[in-house]
């Protein structure tokens, strides 16, 4: 399954197909073929001892477990059927194309100096030749049976034949897609634009020296990522910046006339390139992954905005409750950020106008009908540097069932809640909710749309008249209470905690969360700007349950927004979009539930961008490995004395 899913995200970005042959000789690692100018690579070191160690971990061990067979059966249909883009680009079904790598699998978005674009994916398939041949000889006959053409070329590296199918538009799909593919001494390619594919193989025949192991960025930040000697079983590098550009030139998209790509690399020109290793199946853990983002000071413009100071501690405050899905304890430094917010505002909702922000500020200070007050000095200034971001689920289960609340600590709780009563007040479309506990009287201002209309004040006293969860969408709502500044997405969250300033079940408290915490300090101790506690199983459960009946495009979840952007294009403005995939053969969450654990993130903020690590727990102790199994991370490995340079 999780060949599958590589299968899958490689076809998502237009890796596809090829065919020659030769003697064997030895395959030099991705980073070598692949140019010093490609914007986004991942590398699986070696192929079926990462899926052997993938079948081992919560996600492994699930796709085995006999209840889900009726599920991956019936998405092997529909991503191998004749509707399926994987199968369709391919030329040939998951399931062969699975079992061909005998080593190393790369695959990179390329970006030649010409500005040409390209997705490329290399399989290193020395041990498996003839069955590679006979796999090609599928493609073929799917691919001229659906309508391609093709044709067939030498290399201008010489020796290596390349045949290029242009498959013409079909079903939803209304662009040609070309598909190049070629098998040449054991290593097998698969990729989308003919000029990219002649570069690496011009690199690989003359034993160049200009791969992406050269490239400065790409060497920094894999070493900082891996600085604690991991063995990692896949390896990535991203220039961010660079491939938004890059797919963006590709999908041709505008943001109001302007060009998105520019517009964020001038914002964010300091964050240079990102880097990561993962390891699998490594006791006790079910997974570890390290990462370092190249950022080099001093920030400018919207870089300013993401500056977040190490903390030595993350208190963990008593109105925090135990039953809770993700819990993340950041530092950020909350004035710096508005007071150098105004670039972003002017470029994203000033249209590129200079000064729309400061023009904001100045109405809501000096407008005779607004509140007057100064947002700076009479509310920002107030708050500290210490953030938290809870994530939650209300049942039933729907659209609007996760729960959001982030907070930030008041240096004055007074002035505080007094800027916030200002701002509020009067507001035709705050809805005011007091809450009386123990005589004192706090208030919740709960947005609301305009079409909505504001019903009359509610009051609850002492845990009587209880909110009812909306059916509709949420609205924000804010309140100061208990020494912290919150704004959350559900008001009877808000309720609740400040009828509890102390939880009758505290997260502070509880064994699992401490277990963690601890487990953090193995790989990196303090300071810290950002520390996470996850219970996988309750930050799956939502997604999950909207997937399998349907209804993940409609969720106010950040996976259904990321995905409605991605295929935006294929719905009208207003309309909902339809599932891709199928979900209703999944079995109950309860098989789900009992294979995930906990997991932690933590990272660090340093001189030249951030180091951010984490891992998950095995919940069900995986069967013994074979004998041919890479050997699992030992003690010295997890637990290393040695510093980043």
């Amino acid at each position: 399954m999780f060949r599958t899913l590589l299968a899958a995200a490689v076809c998502a970005v237009a890796l596809v197909v090829g065919l020659a042959q030769g003697a064997l000789a030895e395959i030099p690692p991705g980073d070598q073929l692949f140019p010093a100018t490609t914007k986004a690579f991942v590398s699986v070191a070696n192929w079926p001892d990462a899926i052997e160690k993938f079948n081992r971990t919560p996600l492994g061990l699930l796709l085995q477990d006999e209840k889900m067979e009726a599920f991956t059966a019936d998405l092997r249909k529909q991503l191998d059927g004749d509707k399926g883009t994987v199968a369709e680009r391919l030329g040939m079904p998951l399931e062969d194309l699975e079992a061909l790598p005998s080593g190393e699998v790369s695959a990179g978005l390329v970006e030649l100096p010409s500005k040409v674009v390209g997705g490329v994916v290399l399989f290193d398939v020395a041990q498996n030749v003839p069955q590679a041949q006979a796999a090609l000889k599928k493609v073929e006959t799917r691919m001229l049976k659906d309508g391609a053409k093709r044709a067939t070329q030498e290399s201008k590296a010489g020796q290596v034949t390349l045949t290029v199918f242009t498959i013409p538009p079909r079903g939803e799909r209304k662009e040609t897609i070309t598909a190049i593919y070629f098998l040449h001494e054991g290593l097998l390619g698969f990729a989308d634009n003919l000029a990219v594919v002649e570069d690496i193989l011009v690199r690989w025949k003359n034993r160049t020296k200009d791969g992406l192991n050269t490239n400065e960025d790409y060497v920094a930040t894999s070493k900082q990522a891996n600085r604690n000697d991991l063995k990692p079983d896949v390896r990535w590098y991203v220039d961010p910046l660079a491939t938004l550009s890059a797919l963006q030139g590709n999908m041709n998209r505008k943001m109001g006339g302007r060009d998105l790509s520019k517009v964020l690399s001038r914002e964010f020109a300091a964050l240079k390139a990102a880097a990561g290793v993962v390891v699998l199946d490594a006791a006790p853990y079910g997974l570890i992954h390290s990462n370092y983002v190249l950022a080099p000071q001093p920030f400018e413009r919207g870089m300013k905005v993401l500056t977040f100071p190490n903390a030595k501690a993350f208190p963990v405050p008593k109105w925090v409750p135990s039953k809770i899905a993700s819990y993340t304890a950041f530092s950020w430094d909350v004035l710096n950020a508005f007071d150098h917010f105004d670039t972003l505002f002017d470029e994203f909702a000033g249209d590129g106008e200079e000064g729309v922000w400061k023009d904001v500020l100045d109405s809501i200070k000096t407008d005779p009908n607004g509140p007057q007050i100064d947002l700076r000095d009479d509310l920002v200034a107030h708050t500290g540097q210490h953030c938290i971001f809870l994530i939650d689920t209300e049942l039933p289960v729907g659209p609007y069932s996760q729960r959001r609340l982030f907070a930030v600590e008041a240096k004055n709780e007074a002035k505080l809640a007094a800027a916030v009563e200002r701002a509020m007040q009067g507001d035709k479309e705050v809805r005011i909710h007091e809450v009386i506990v123990a005589g004192k009287t706090h208030r919740i201002f709960e947005m609301m749309p305009e079409e909505d209309g504001v019903p009359a004040v509610q009051v609850q006293v002492d845990g009587q008249n209880q909110v009812a969860a909306a059916a509709q969408p949420p609205h924000q709502a804010v309140t100061v209470a208990h020494g912290w500044m919150f704004i959350a997405t559900h008001v009877d969250s808000l309720v609740a905690i400040i009828k509890s300033p102390k939880a009758a079940k505290p997260l502070a408290d509880d064994q699992a969360y401490a277990k963690v915490l601890n487990e953090c300090g193995v790989f990196h101790k303090t300071p810290r700007c950002i520390q996470m506690f996850n219970r996988d199983d309750e930050r799956l459960y939502l997604a999950y349950e909207l997937f399998r009946i349907g209804k993940l495009p409609e969720a106010d979840l950040p996976i259904a927004e990321a995905l409605n952007a991605i295929f935006s294009s294929e719905v009208a403005e207003g309309e909902v979009r339809k599932p891709k995939l199928n979900g209703e053969k999944l079995p109950d969450f309860a098989v789900v539930r009992k294979y995930f654990d906990t997991s932690g993130v933590f990272g660090s903020t340093e001189n030249n961008g951030w180091f951010v690590m984490g891992f998950l727990f095995n919940k069900v102790q995986p069967p013994a490995r074979t004998e041919n199994a890479g050997k699992a991370i030992n003690a010295e490995a997890r637990r290393p004395d040695k510093k980043a340079e």
